[in-house]
């Protein structure tokens, strides 16, 4: 694996330009099937050698001595982990009896047979943006974004001549991420400091996860053929941290309020294969609402010409003790209960503590430095 770039920044009166280009360079020096849809019965070539090359370029201009606007553009690369290159490989050799860590079954074998010639997985980025100094303690920021993800890592599946099916990783997968950022930062000044933070964004692709394939396989569902929500997207994030600092006081508050994300609604009964909606990811989980509250108050103490500093301390995560369902019943949508006719009456399926955030939590501390 070899990297290698050049950059210039460049400086003039009213704008300054960064300009670079990066050379990626990769090879796994060994053989794969020809074939990987039927790996008893194909030849093997040696791996191809990669290389890819990104330019990045970003543009700041000074429109008066308190704003200025921002544009950049950038190509970034990905080597896949080695665990989807080399996973399996034994299973090339005699795939007849040594092929185990991709076979598809209700049981095990979620791993995919590594593919030593996949290619690098590709993210074209940009970004423009707008800073405003509103005063000598306080800005605001608004930024626009997109980003094209191309070569994601993906699975599909192979037959043996004796009937086993195994997966194995390819590319395949894409996705695309834009969106807009709005910040409102005050630094510290009057004992107090602020930052408010709000994101609209949309995530999309035709697959969240590289082994959906395989899953779709197993449960005998038809592969996404269009874009969907991917499962890390989130409508609207609000986050807000507030600090005050006076006379060996410190408090500080970390605040978030989010769009749930999404999931992909069951249809029938669980024991009946817990079939899925007709489209992935089309409904949504509840919002998510935290706040932390960090709280110390510092000594100061004289031991001749040296001091000594100590002090007192409280944290508590989850302040209001709020119940975020992180995790949802498929066929219901909330954590608090399943909708499954199979299970009604069983008061004890419904109960999943572990599909909630942590409850409230205390830290109590001290502190000496020197």
């Amino acid at each position: 694996q070899l990297g290698a770039y050049v950059q210039d920044k460049m400086e003039f009166s009213e704008f300054v330009l960064n300009v670079g280009v990066r050379l990626d360079y990769y090879e796994t020096k060994t053989t794969v099937p020809v074939d990987f849809t039927k790996l008893d019965g194909t030849a093997f070539v040696a791996t191809s050698k990669k290389w890819k090359v990104s330019p990045r370029v970003s543009f700041a201009h000074s429109v008066t001595d308190r704003s200025k606007l921002f544009f950049s553009y950038g190509h970034f690369f990905q080597l896949p982990p080695y665990t989807t290159l080399y996973t399996g490989q034994e299973a090339f050799a005699n795939p007849l009896v040594e092929i185990r860590t991709g076979i598809l079954n209700p049981v095990g074998g979620d791993r995919a047979v590594g593919n030593p010639d996949l290619k690098p997985q590709t993210t074209i980025s940009y970004e423009v943006g707008y800073e405003q100094e509103v005063s000598d303690d306080l800005a605001f920021f608004a930024k626009g974004y997109y980003r094209n993800i191309r070569n994601l890592l993906a699975t599909d599946v192979g037959f043996l001549s004796n009937g086993a099916v195994y997966a194995f990783y390819t590319n395949r997968d894409y996705g695309n991420v834009r969106g807009l950022n709005f910040t409102l930062k005050k630094r510290l000044s009057n004992s107090y400091a602020f930052s408010v933070d709000y994101t609209f964004q949309v995530a999309e692709g035709n697959a969240s996860s590289p082994t959906q394939t395989y899953l779709n396989y197993r449960s005998q569902t038809q592969n996404q053929q269009q874009v969907v929500f991917l499962d890390w997207d989130q409508t609207h994030t609000l986050r807000w941290v507030v600090d005050y600092a006076s006379e060996g006081w410190h408090a500080g508050m970390i605040g978030k309020l989010e769009s749930g994300y999404p999931y992909t609604p069951a249809i029938g009964s669980a024991v009946q294969g817990g079939q899925t909606g007709s489209e992935e990811n089309n409904a949504r989980k509840p919002s998510l609402f935290n706040v932390d509250l960090n709280i110390s108050k510092e000594f100061e103490l004289s031991l001749g010409e040296g001091r000594i500093y100590y002090g007192l301390y409280t944290k508590i995560y989850n302040l209001f003790d709020t119940r975020n369902e992180l995790f949802v019943f498929t066929n219901s949508g909330r954590a608090t209960f399943s909708s499954d006719p199979a299970f009604v009456g069983f008061a004890q399926f419904d109960k999943r503590p572990d599909f909630f955030s942590k409850p409230r939590e205390v830290l109590v501390g001290a502190y000496i430095r020197f």
